[in-house]
């Protein structure tokens, strides 16, 4: 499959429309992209469709580029969307001289944990972790999870 993989656009968050209520934070993304804080790559398939996203953020953890909001849409996982979208993350995060980058998976999510042990990736934490998510009638509420925590080194060039 030819996945395209490109920094996101501001006329690409409604295209997001999977995830309803996650638009606000992609454009929340790109006001931290548009300060050099942040990058935000999508990875589109023929005909022009959005099926993933991954965020790389450059303040969370000094001198590490922390891999976040990485999802692919479920009708293309297993299709190698994911690998490419973690391979062009690294090379961004190459890009800015760092040697780490890590990124963080719910403990409940043994598909997601082994792909990016396969790409190299180890465990050092578990952590609990919260965000706001949004239940379908667009309330609010506070969704409490763990983490395992990875880090994998990337070879600067």
């Amino acid at each position: 499959m030819d996945v395209c993989v490109r920094e996101l656009l501001d006329s690409d968050v409604p295209k997001w429309s999977s995830f309803g209520p996650e638009q606000e934070q992609l454009r929340d993304t790109l006001a931290r992209v548009s300060r050099g804080a942040a990058e935000c790559l999508v990875a589109e398939i023929a005909g022009g469709r959005i099926v993933g996203k991954v965020r790389i953020d450059y303040e969370d953890r000094p001198g590490v580029g922390t891999i976040m909001q990485f999802d692919v849409v479920p009708d293309q996982r297993s299709r190698g969307v994911g690998t490419t979208l973690m391979r062009h993350a690294e090379q961004r995060v190459r890009a800015r001289g760092l040697r780490t980058a890590e990124i963080g998976v719910e403990t409940n999510n043994p598909r997601a944990l082994a792909l990016y042990e396969r790409l190299g990736y180890t465990a050092y934490a578990v952590e609990p972790e919260s965000w706001t998510q949004h239940h379908p009638d667009g309330t609010e509420y506070l969704y409490k999870t763990e983490c395992t925590l990875l880090r994998k080194a990337i070879e600067v060039s």
